[in-house]
């Protein structure tokens, strides 16, 4: 029984020691190796150790994100038909408004991860689109939006009370 306990403790701590080896190796490394790169750098970083931006990708962010935050903002919808007008993706396709949404939703674009319920300041990526005051407001907006498309979704089709 004690025996087992501390074999368990072991392991668990060599998992630790194991992941945090990983993690601090994919830090230093020179290429980003986890599935896609976010969208605005590519996936090399400079002597620093940040990622570098995309120029023109950092270009359709910013129209993105003032095209959502300016006062009289614009609908998703409007911002991806402006998008379709001038822009593709990366891979070519046209803007959904899905992708836009999620790309507002990414609190990368104002140099900060969310972790453990609080803003961490990134040391990966370096261009701000936003600050993080912009970025929590729009948070706020799209969660507002969110809220009124379920609401509606539950009326419609009978769901709650």
């Amino acid at each position: 029984m004690l025996f087992d306990r501390i074999l368990k403790d072991l392991r668990k701590k060599h998992i630790a020691k194991k992941t945090k080896s990983h993690y601090q190796r994919y830090l230093n490394s020179q290429y980003f190796r986890f599935g896609k790169t976010i969208y605005g750098y590519s996936n090399q970083k400079n002597e620093q150790g940040v990622f570098i931006p995309i120029p023109e990708e950092m270009r359709i962010l910013k129209t993105i994100f003032e095209l959502f935050l300016d006062k009289n903002g614009k609908s998703l919808k409007e911002i991806k038909i402006e998008l379709d007008k001038k822009h593709k993706t990366r891979s070519g396709n046209l803007f959904s408004v899905y992708r836009i949404t999620h790309l507002l939703q990414n609190p990368i674009y104002s140099t900060y991860l969310y972790r453990n319920r609080k803003y961490i300041k990134s040391k990966l990526y370096s261009y701000q689109v936003a600050s993080l005051a912009d970025y929590k407001k729009i948070k706020r907006k799209l969660d507002k939006i969110l809220h009124e498309h379920l609401t509606f979704y539950h009326h419609f089709n009978g769901i709650g009370g």
